[in-house]
């Protein structure tokens, strides 16, 4: 006899419908939302400790918390909420925010990152109503220079 969920002898390591009764046979949900905020909180910790094990310097040696640049000074007032005050990603909401100084941010080219920031793409708002043209420029050099260390711009 195969365990429930088992299909052409494969076993699941966690089942895909558990179905837990108590004492009088009545079905608990509540052990659906034990798990529930359970993955919830392995998430969350998975998310903090990569954010811990980052260091607070960018490639180029910026502190974010610690820079009077202007561009420090927009990414404080429009980015840090979510994407952290280091800009190495959050969790908020229950949903990541993306680290900016690696991953998948280091991989965008100028282009993508300046739309990302102008029009927004969801979970992500637009700046460009907050934001001038020049402004959301000079975030696309200070998210590749200050925080990715690239020199180089990427145009396509």
């Amino acid at each position: 006899m195969r365990p429930e969920g088992c299909q052409n002898g494969f076993t699941p390591a966690l089942p895909v419908r558990s179905k837990v009764r108590s004492s009088n046979g009545a079905m608990d949900h509540g052990a659906g939302i034990v798990l529930r905020i359970a993955l919830t909180v392995l998430v969350s910790s998975i998310a903090v400790l990569v954010g811990c094990d980052e260091q607070e310097r960018g490639r180029n040696g910026v502190v974010i918390a610690e820079s009077d640049s202007y561009e420090a000074s927009l990414y404080r007032q429009n980015c840090a909420i979510c994407h952290g005050k280091e800009a190495y990603g959050k969790v908020v909401d229950g949903t990541f925010v993306p680290s900016l100084r690696t991953g998948e941010a280091a991989k965008r080219t100028d282009r993508e990152i300046y739309q990302q920031i102008a029009v927004g793409k969801l979970p992500m708002p637009s700046f460009g109503g907050q934001l001038t043209e020049e402004e959301i420029q000079k975030m696309v050099i200070f998210v590749r220079r200050d925080l990715q260390g690239r020199d180089e711009s990427s145009k396509q």
